[in-house]
């Protein structure tokens, strides 16, 4: 184990940040693939762990279903609003490090009354990465990369695609280091 300040890490993530630092010099003409099926449980314990406190609501779920399609409730922070549900269709697919987006349309006859809650939330109470506008709503690959500090990986991401079904979101993606 080698020593970082007050965190422990493993040999292998200290090999892997140098490799990281250096733009991967040594794994040079690698390339994988991956295949990550993320339950509507285990999605939705991230998303409620990580609601902001200030948004005007206070629970969001997230339901996969057939087709590349998610149902998603809202509750409102004000009692008197019942919770909205809303159909969400991923409508653009892959995303590549020159397009780092993914997008999704509001399907369900509540489309307009999304947009308004986009507008209701505000500019500065969504992620900087989450765009909506009309019936669209954008997530902004490079945008979230930025905020976590990974953004110098984006590059190797030759293909992102998200789909679903019934209960399970499901990330493929490619990857590969550049030979220099």
């Amino acid at each position: 184990m080698v020593r970082d300040g007050d965190h422990t890490r493993s040999w292998w993530r200290t090999l892997l940040d140098a490799q990281r630092r250096a733009g991967f010099p040594d794994l040079a003409g690698s390339e994988g693939t991956a295949q990550l099926a993320l339950t509507d449980a285990l999605l939705n314990q991230f998303i409620a762990a990580r609601l902001p406190d200030a948004w005007p609501i206070t629970e969001l779920t997230v339901h996969a279903l057939e087709r590349n399609v998610l149902a998603v409730r809202v509750r409102p922070r004000t009692a008197w609003l019942p919770p909205v549900r809303v159909r969400l269709t991923i409508d653009q697919e892959p995303a590549t490090a020159a397009n780092p987006q993914l997008r999704a349309r509001f399907t369900s006859s509540l489309a307009g009354l999304a947009g308004l809650a986009g507008a209701a939330l505000g500019a500065t109470s969504l992620p900087r990465w989450v765009r909506m506008s009309g019936d669209c709503l954008t997530v902004d690959l490079e945008a979230l990369a930025a905020q976590h500090g990974v953004v110098d990986l984006l590059p190797a991401v030759r293909m992102l695609t998200v789909s679903t079904e019934p209960g399970r979101i499901i990330l493929r993606t490619a990857l590969a280091a550049s030979r220099a």
